[in-house]
C-alpha cells in the first residue's frame, strides 16, 4: 500500500496523493504518511474528489475535481456616496 502512493525520484521521495510534499529521507516519509494532510488526501481519493495526483514519471495529472457550490453571481461593489460640504 505504501509503495503505491510513493515515488522515488533520484534521492527524494514524492507522494502521489500530495504532489507538493517532498520527503528527503525515509523518516520524513514515514512522518508524512502518518500526517493528517496525507490522511485527508487518501480520504478524498477514495471519495473521488481529489484534484491532482502524480503519475509514474512524477508529473502532475488532474483527477476528479471537487463539486463547487454555485454562487449567486458576481459581487458588486458598493458605491460610496459623497457628502458635499459647503
Amino acid at each position: 500500500d505504501v509503495k503505491d502512493c510513493i515515488l522515488k525520484i533520484k534521492s527524494v521521495f514524492k507522494c502521489r496523493l500530495c504532489p507538493k510534499v517532498l520527503c528527503l529521507s525515509e523518516q520524513t516519509l514515514k512522518a508524512h504518511l502518518n500526517s493528517k494532510k496525507h490522511a485527508r488526501a487518501e480520504r478524498l481519493c477514495l471519495e473521488g474528489r481529489l484534484k491532482v495526483m502524480l503519475d509514474a514519471d512524477g508529473k502532475i495529472i488532474f483527477a476528479a475535481k471537487p463539486k463547487r457550490k454555485s454562487s449567486s453571481g458576481p459581487l458588486k461593489e458598493k458605491k460610496r456616496s459623497r457628502q458635499q460640504t459647503m
